[in-house]
């Protein structure tokens, strides 16, 4: 790193100040410089999208997951086998136990990840404010934010007041379908296990794992920021 003269240092430090002061995040408080700044900046928005790739890959496999288990479940007397990877299973039940525990493990990891960028988020807002002078949630640090659909639209579709009420009213009740669908989908698959199986190791074994990915994901759901 080079030399920098006393009034070029008074200003990083006195912008470093400000950064520290603009929230609690006590993560940046190592920080000295624009150098490392813009490092920690980049570091940030790799993080961000990587999440974002995580969180499509595993949406992708959770909606695949629920048409498994409903083509199982409505077309069970019509399917002899299914053949999975190497394996072939003939036991429909079996896979009625297991794919929801497929399923909530993906949705809590899911919420994990949510819970990660939300505090990416607030960590990159505030550095493109430093680094960039751009404004706090404005227009251009969203352009330059990593794309996320359901950020995306809840920017520019449910937030923009330029939009009209009877185009908002429908994506939010698809938002909220998509938020519920999958605790719906859980607890009648938990349903489903209890009627259809005795006292067995492996359904006991399926309900507990769901449980403890359900009741996992609902605690970050609702602590979504690191207590500082």
């Amino acid at each position: 790193m080079g030399t920098v003269s006393d009034e070029i240092k008074e200003v990083i430090d006195d912008s470093i100040k400000r950064l520290k002061d603009f929230g609690n995040d006590k993560d940046v408080k190592e920080i000295g410089d624009r150098g490392a700044l813009s490092n920690y900046f980049s570091l940030v928005t790799e993080n961000i999208r990587e999440n974002n790739k995580k969180l499509s890959r595993n949406s992708f496999w959770m909606i695949l997951s629920i048409l498994l288990y409903l083509l199982i479940f409505i077309k069970s007397e019509a399917i002899t086998e299914i053949k999975l990877l190497f394996t072939t299973v003939t036991d429909h039940n079996f896979l009625l136990n297991v794919i929801p525990v497929f399923f909530s493990f993906l949705y809590f990891k899911n919420i994990a990840l949510w819970n990660h960028n939300m505090n990416l988020h607030q960590v990159f807002d505030k550095l493109s404010s430093e680094l960039y002078g751009l404004g706090y949630k404005t227009d251009s640090t969203h352009i330059i934010k990593p794309f996320s659909m359901i950020q995306h639209i809840s920017y520019y579709q449910l937030s923009n007041k330029k939009v009209k009420s009877f185009i908002k009213a429908p994506t939010t009740l698809v938002l909220i379908i998509f938020s519920i669908f999958p605790i719906i989908f859980i607890f009648f698959s938990i349903y489903q296990i209890a009627i259809n199986n005795e006292s067995k190791v492996i359904p006991i074994i399926c309900v507990v794992l769901i449980i403890i990915n359900v009741y996992s994901a609902v605690v970050q759901l609702f602590n979504p920021y690191k207590n500082n």
